[in-house]
């Protein structure tokens, strides 16, 4: 397992590659991964060395590259180009989309709209991050971080004073546990898009585990306190399962026809519903009748709540805002399938417990269909073959 800890220097993505560089991640697969995107990062230097951090001897990385404006879709299409296994290129796109996803939000525009400045050391360290993790087979472990330091004060956001932390680190951290007790920033949007993608929760005091290594990632500059990212290597101690925490909505239905149950699930995944279930009940005056049960994060539930009354009609809905669970460490791997002569990929969703082996594993239907139109055969038939690619 891996355990980060953010809450003394925060963390950018410099500092997160500097950190698994010192963790004994191979400094060529950066090399490797940059070297197809060469056209799109222009000229540009990287700079890998050791220096002092307060008392800590510590791996500084750096990017050095000239600044140019890159949209949106060039930057997904440069990620898509980088010398990545599937899974570590998922991952660095899934953190260019929290990215994306929140400065969209945060400046109101769609996100074909926004234009980047930095846009190659947002490339640059989605991807060497992500080249590193894989090579220290981190992509598919058990990692858990502190609270995250964001830093606290002022700061110039586009020419205007605000309060830190930036309004994009804010976004990507909504519902994580943060502070900030140092005036400068000390979290990034993109240190905050690699965290949140990577962690599999944030807990309070130190993670249960056997450390083998540890990682020490240097901040830019030296400062009047250990300006690290802390990366701990180690054995989970005991832990089968992920800890944590859901809001779950449950309303009593007994007058929405089945279109516009159909047309509510619609609606409520759109706006971030993580699951929906619906059980038969018989309600009073023995009329039949439905409980509707939305699984979400806390944030989404008032707007949710909003949805339901508004589709069904229904009087109240209940709330359990702090709902635990236990859950598989989850991950989507990518395999061939080949018949007659046509070649096909397959996401699989493969789960498993924090100490490894493979619970369950399940191809994804929308693959499965996409097979079964293209070959004619039926589903149940695209479904016994792609057992035969199951680990």
């Amino acid at each position: 397992m891996l355990y980060i800890d953010a809450a003394n220097a925060g963390v950018s993505g410099d500092m997160f590659i500097a950190g698994l560089l010192d963790l004994g991640a191979d400094p060529e697969k950066i090399d490797l991964a940059l070297k197809p995107l060469a056209g799109v990062l222009g000229e540009f230097e990287i700079i890998i060395k050791k220096v002092r951090r307060g008392v800590y001897s510590s791996t500084y990385y750096r990017f050095e590259f000239v600044d140019r404006r890159i949209t949106y879709d060039e930057c997904r299409d440069a990620i898509q180009k980088a010398a990545l296994s599937q899974p570590a290129k998922m991952f660095a796109l899934s953190c260019f989309e929290t990215l994306t996803d929140a400065e969209s939000k945060v400046h109101g525009v769609d996100k074909q709209s926004l234009h980047f400045h930095d846009a190659a050391d947002t490339i640059s360290d989605f991807v060497a991050v992500s080249a590193l993790l894989d090579d220290l087979s981190l992509l598919d472990t058990l990692v858990q971080s502190s609270s995250v330091n964001t830093g606290m004060g002022f700061f110039t956001f586009h020419n205007q004073r605000s309060t830190l932390p930036a309004p994009a680190t804010a976004e990507i951290l909504r519902e994580k546990p943060i502070f900030g007790d140092r005036e400068m920033e000390l979290t990034t949007p993109t240190g905050a898009s690699i965290l949140v993608n990577l962690a599999d929760d944030f807990i309070h005091g130190f993670a249960k585990m056997k450390v083998k290594r540890i990682g020490y990632g240097a901040g830019q500059s030296d400062m009047d306190f250990p300006n690290v990212l802390k990366l701990y290597l180690g054995e989970a101690s005991g832990r089968r399962f992920n800890h944590d925490e859901i809001t779950l909505l449950e309303t009593n239905i007994d007058t929405a026809t089945g279109e516009t149950m159909g047309y509510l699930f619609e609606r409520l995944f759109e706006e971030g519903a993580l699951d929906i279930v619906v059980v038969p009940c018989i309600m009073k005056k023995n009329r039949p009748g439905h409980i509707l049960k939305v699984m979400c994060n806390r944030a989404d539930a008032e707007n949710l709540i909003g949805i339901i009354i508004a589709e069904t009609g229904t009087l109240g809905v209940r709330i359990m805002p702090h709902v635990h669970r236990l859950t598989l460490n989850r991950k989507l791997i990518e395999k061939t399938f080949s018949h007659k002569g046509q070649t096909f990929k397959v996401r699989f969703k493969v789960a498993s417990e924090c100490k490894g082996g493979i619970t369950v594993e399940k191809a994804e239907f929308e693959d499965m269909r996409r097979i079964a139109k293209e070959t004619g055969l039926s589903l149940r038939k695209v479904g016994r073959m792609l057992e035969n690619l199951k680990d």
